[in-house]
């Protein structure tokens, strides 16, 4: 399933629900950016709720309607009269239903890369779920305290573990690269570290 995105004004609000009813469907959503630089008049005109996550990700809260994603703005927050604080409550929730219904498959390769996909019923959720903490808390509980991940495209994110990282490049690379070339809506070649500290993109 691919997504599409579009924005809401004054124009077009009333395509959208209420927010009782719309805050079931309030999710994260991850979006490549080519350098920061580009990100800078997205995050001033449009995205009014959207992060950084790493140097080649940015991450909205939108609204996910019959395969329309909807980035929420400050308009389409005071039209539905409710706080951030609420939004973002609603989006935990949702993260944790999704959660939930999440697997976590492992793999190993003939020449012994061992790694492990994410796997919802879903797709397009796997790759924000990389980036929800409860859920980083699992993939910790199985690989240590450091673990690393590819995210090529929003359906598919692979991670693995400290000890297979070295193999990481002759392995699993150039699957990547040819998974995020091929996909519809590429998300990034970045191989990401996930630990106590943070998330740090140690390949671009």
């Amino acid at each position: 399933m691919v997504l599409q995105e579009t924005h809401i004004d004054k124009k077009n609000f009333d395509i959208l629900p209420s927010w009782e009813t719309a805050k079931k469907s309030i999710l994260p959503w991850l979006e490549s950016v080519d350098t920061k630089r580009d990100f800078t008049p997205a995050l001033r005109i449009q995205d009014t709720l959207a992060t950084m996550i790493t140097e080649k990700i940015k991450m909205c809260i939108a609204y996910f309607y019959e395969g329309i994603i909807i980035p929420l703005t400050g308009y389409i927050i005071q039209k539905w009269n409710v706080s951030w604080a609420a939004v973002r409550l609603a989006m935990d929730e949702n993260m944790h239903n999704i959660m939930q219904a999440a697997r976590i498959i492992p793999h190993n390769s003939a020449y012994g890369f061992n790694y492990m996909t994410v796997s919802h019923p879903v797709p397009a959720y796997n790759a924000s779920l990389a980036f929800y903490k409860p859920f980083q808390n699992q993939i910790h509980q199985k690989m240590g305290d450091t673990y690393y991940m590819a995210l090529p495209e929003h359906s598919t994110t692979i991670v693995f573990d400290h000890q297979q990282l070295q193999h990481y490049s002759t392995e699993l690379r150039n699957d990547i690269l040819l998974t995020y070339d091929c996909a519809a809506v590429p998300l990034t070649t970045e191989l990401l570290e996930v630990s106590s500290a943070g998330i740090v993109t140690l390949l671009n």
